[in-house]
């Protein structure tokens, strides 16, 4: 009697203690966010749709892009290229004229031997100049810094030169500045929807711009006190790899200071990334990266590197919240799998 009695007993406790939990759960209401009450900013980049916190701001001297020297079947060089693009937020827009002017001083000043240099404007129907000076090894860079209404636009093009030969001012740097130019005519500032090939830039897009094996883009974010920073690099190309790489790079993850590592879903790429968290012991600092392989040259879903850091002073729940509303909204641009190689 006494054994049933007692089986009795613990049936009760256990079904009160079961009630009052479901209780718990129906009465608790949703959990909070510590980012609910922040606002978020859409960017178009490159080749992707990016969300981040609006506390989050653009914290670099220049926004880079890059196109690389070989045709899509890489079979040959287009002259010019490898091509990149970069854009120069103002200090001072109402001083553009005199900053535009220290970017050209500042060019000379890097350049290792100079070879020659004169104004375009002309041809750019803005002020823009273009120099052209070695570069590293046998190659020089032809260089062209314009006066764009919302930054500075620096377009440079590369070509090696068989020692001893060198740039002149011939018909060939007639030709490769006449590349560029032509490659500034697929500018234009301000974002505009639209279906088709189309790159955006911070303050632009590039129309019908060739793609290939190595189409690059780099920005980042941080906030106000610069103690968080957010970023992403793009590859058409991600140098090879495969998801099935990236699994492999987590079976030797496993060493000291990573807290976490893991392969893990993005909701709008198919496929999965690798993330891993770390703490540098030395600085307190903790590390977010997330590796994700693309289809290989394909630009309708590229790949790219996405990291973050925090100090000790930003809070490990927004930092991590933070991570994870920006993967959750992170997309394609172009909801169609094309693949074009217009010029």
């Amino acid at each position: 009697m006494n054994c049933l009695r007692n089986r009795k007993i613990v049936l009760t406790v256990f079904c009160l203690a079961f009630f009052l939990l479901i209780a718990a759960i129906l009465t608790r209401g949703p959990a909070v966010s510590v980012l609910d009450k922040e606002q978020l900013r859409t960017y178009m980049l490159g080749r992707l749709s990016v969300t981040v916190p609006e506390f989050m701001q653009p914290q670099v001297e220049k926004f880079s892009y890059t196109w690389d020297s070989r045709t899509p079947n890489n079979e040959s060089h287009y002259l010019g290229y490898p091509l990149s693009l970069s854009e120069q937020p103002y200090i001072n827009a109402a001083h553009a004229e005199a900053e535009w002017s220290a970017a050209i001083e500042a060019c000379r000043d890097k350049a290792f031997n100079m070879m020659f240099e004169w104004d375009v404007s002309n041809l750019f129907k803005i002020p823009a100049y273009f120099l052209c000076f070695k570069g590293d090894g046998a190659t020089y860079q032809f260089y062209i810094i314009i006066q764009e209404s919302q930054c500075l636009l620096h377009i440079v093009g590369r070509k090696s030169y068989r020692y001893p030969a060198q740039p002149e001012k011939d018909a060939l740097t007639e030709e490769i500045l006449q590349i560029l130019t032509e490659f500034y005519k697929k500018y234009r500032q301000g974002h505009d929807i639209h279906r088709g090939n189309i790159f955006y830039t911070y303050y632009g897009e590039i129309i019908d711009v060739i793609f290939n094996t190595n189409e690059r883009m780099s920005v980042q974010f941080s906030n106000t006190e610069k103690d968080l920073l957010w970023g992403i690099n793009t590859s058409i190309n991600f140098f090879g790899e495969t998801e099935n790489d990236l699994r492999n790079w987590m079976k030797r993850g496993g060493r000291p200071g990573f807290s976490r590592a893991r392969m893990r879903d993005i909701p709008n790429f198919p496929g999965k990334g690798y993330e891993t968290l770390e703490k540098n012991n030395n600085t307190s600092l903790y590390f977010l990266e997330l590796d994700y392989a693309g289809l290989y040259l394909d630009t309708h879903i590229p790949s790219f590197h996405m990291f973050a850091t925090k100090k000790p002073s930003v809070d490990m729940d927004i930092f991590l919240e933070m991570w994870e509303v920006i993967l959750a909204d992170i997309r394609p641009l172009q909801q169609e799998n094309f693949r074009s190689t217009k010029l």
